[in-house]
């Protein structure tokens, strides 16, 4: 049987037969369905296709947030207004301590923890108009911060079965100090110690694109192209993030509590005593693409 004839098969089916196939597939490749024909246009478009494509527990996630589901269902006509929405415009749940959102291509969850939620101290808080959340904290001079991932109790609604990469997001202020290139590049870098690896690994919080000085000495030429420095990258909202590490969740284990400890990673941010002016959003979590 040919590829017309196929096509020609499926479109004979009725409307709603062939949006329930479509509910097997995921977002992505239904948004391309539905560009072929303008029958599967209108497929795509019945509620309990995206229904299915939303995390099977978002009306929990949901009953969580600062502003209370209710307002939040009855705000859209359908439910793929309510998941371009969720896509776009995270909102913040568990008294604003973290925020929610939808990966476009998958719907799986996205998850940021705020700084309140992974710093184990906060010396100098504030508020930004561009965070999502009311407030930030800021490293001040002459202290370590300490970042802690989520121990198994405090582990966000990641969605089960998908492997996710945790991303630190932070900004400078207009008092940053002590992160333009220095006259000895070791002291470009900031060590990050991880836990429950004991691994080392060096990041510098300098964007590459931000180094543009073509007089640079081979010392920095070497400190540039190192394979083990991580650097940073400048995402769509304006922040920076920087890539720490993986985690995987299988269902069974969150449901059965077996090896909660796995889960448990912290993160001490070591900074030279005149390096200043860090703004920490917090930690996200999206899925691996």
């Amino acid at each position: 049987m040919g590829a017309e004839s196929c096509k020609g098969d499926i479109l004979a089916l009725p409307e709603d037969c062939i949006a329930y196939i479509i509910s097997f597939t995921n977002p992505r490749d239904a948004c391309r369905l539905a560009i072929l024909s303008s029958v599967l246009s209108s497929a795509i478009r019945y509620d309990f296709v995206w229904e299915s494509f939303m995390p099977y527990d978002y009306r929990q996630i949901l009953s969580r947030s600062v502003a209370g589901s209710d307002s939040l269902l009855r705000k859209f006509s359908s439910k793929k207004e309510l998941y371009d929405y969720l896509c776009d415009h995270p909102i913040l749940i568990d008294d604003g301590r973290k925020s929610f959102s939808l990966d476009r291509s998958t719907g799986k969850v996205c998850c940021m923890l705020s700084a309140k939620e992974v710093c184990s101290e906060m010396i100098n808080r504030t508020s930004l108009p561009e965070s999502r959340f009311s407030e930030v904290a800021e490293i001040p001079k002459n202290r370590a911060l300490r970042i802690h991932g989520p121990g198994y109790a405090e582990m966000p609604p990641l969605t089960p079965d998908t492997k996710y990469i945790a991303y630190f997001v932070f900004s400078f202020n207009t008092e940053t100090d002590g992160f333009k290139l220095p006259a000895n590049p070791k002291h470009a870098k900031v060590e990050l110690q991880w836990w429950p690896d004991k691994r080392k690994f060096l990041i510098c919080l300098l964007p590459k694109d931000a180094i543009h000085d073509e007089n640079l000495d081979d010392r920095y030429l070497d400190f540039i192209c190192h394979p083990d420095i991580l650097w940073p990258n400048t995402r769509l909202d304006g922040w920076l993030e920087i890539e720490l590490w993986e985690l995987f969740i299988t269902r069974e284990k969150r449901e059965s509590n077996e090896d909660g400890r796995e889960y448990h990673q912290k993160l001490q941010l070591d900074t030279d005593s005149w390096k200043c002016g860090i703004h920490i959003e917090g930690i996200e979590y999206r899925p691996k693409h």
